[in-house]
C-alpha cells in the first residue's frame, strides 16, 4: 500500500502536494460545490474512466476543483478512479433530487485527521 498525504503547496497556481510524509500542522482548503454547475467528466462512460485514462489538466484551472501535485509513483498501481452520482446540497436522495443548493466543501490537510491518499501498490 502507498499512502500520501494531502498538505497545502507554495506553487503560484495554489496547488497543493501529496507527499509521504505526514505534515505536522493542520490547515483545510475549500472550494464551493454548485450542482448546476459541475465539473463535467472527461470521459462519457464512468466504466471505461480507467482505461481512457483521459487528460485533466483543464480542470485544474477550476475554482471548484483542487489540484494536489506529487513526485511520479514508480511502483504500478491499481484505480477504480470512481466517479458518483452529483449530489445536490440538500437533503433529497441525489438520485432523485429535484432542487439543488451549492455548498462549501471543506478538506483538512495535515495534522492526524488530515486527509490522505492510500493507493493499493502492484508487484
Amino acid at each position: 500500500m502507498l499512502t500520501l498525504f494531502l498538505a497545502p503547496g507554495a506553487d503560484p497556481a495554489g496547488h497543493g502536494q501529496l507527499t509521504p510524509e505526514q505534515p505536522e500542522g493542520t490547515t483545510a482548503a475549500s472550494w464551493v460545490h454548485d450542482p448546476p454547475q459541475p465539473v463535467p467528466s472527461a470521459e462519457p462512460n464512468a466504466f471505461a474512466y480507467p482505461q481512457a485514462n483521459p487528460r485533466l489538466q483543464d480542470w485544474s484551472e477550476r475554482d471548484d476543483v483542487l489540484v494536489f501535485d506529487a513526485d511520479p509513483v514508480t511502483a504500478p498501481t491499481d484505480s477504480d478512479f470512481p466517479e458518483f452520482v452529483l449530489h445536490p446540497g440538500t437533503d433529497e436522495n441525489p438520485w432523485l433530487a429535484v432542487h439543488t443548493e451549492p455548498t462549501v466543501q471543506t478538506v483538512v490537510l495535515g495534522g492526524i485527521t488530515g486527509a490522505r491518499l492510500t493507493l493499493a501498490a502492484l508487484g
